[in-house]
């Protein structure tokens, strides 16, 4: 199978938003099509019961998941189409939106056998904070079986 993708994850940050001009000029340059990434962590307590006293969620009573899980899609949505109306009508697309950790679906996105290389953005941490909050574009450059290219 042929590389024809550039894959694009986004969290829709500012330095995500400028790794998407860089992921389009790549993609143009090599006449490839973009696969735009955006992946929406699972809520906290998902997978327990909102039963009260259920003795599985230790008495705490979660918010309605499903519900949130759709606001959040419905604005990953609202902002792709805020994405799209700024790139070039000519540019091939394919939108994804994945649920879980962002780390792993995107890795799992890169593994497959149609994407040339990843174009992530990247946030600046201040130091030591790395322990507390992995980042995304280090951890896909240290796993990735591809090129990725990270944007500051």
């Amino acid at each position: 199978m042929d590389k024809q993708y550039i894959l694009y994850p986004t969290d829709f940050s500012e330095s995500s938003t400028h790794a998407l001009q860089q992921a389009l000029e790549l993609a143009q340059k090599s006449h490839q099509k973009l696969r735009l990434l955006h992946v929406i962590s699972r809520p906290y307590g998902d997978d327990i019961t909102t039963e009260p006293h259920h003795e599985d969620n230790f008495g705490i009573v979660v918010a309605n998941a499903t519900e949130q899980q759709a606001h959040l899609a419905a604005y990953a949505k609202e902002r792709i189409n805020a994405l799209l109306a700024n790139l070039p009508p000519d540019q091939e697309i394919e939108i994804q939106i994945d649920q879980g950790n962002a780390t792993s679906q995107i890795l799992a996105e890169a593994a497959r056998e149609d994407v040339a290389m990843v174009v992530i953005g990247c946030h600046h941490h201040a130091p030591f904070t790395h322990w507390l909050h992995p980042n995304v574009a280090a951890q896909v450059v240290n796993k990735a079986h591809c090129p990725v290219l990270v944007v500051r």
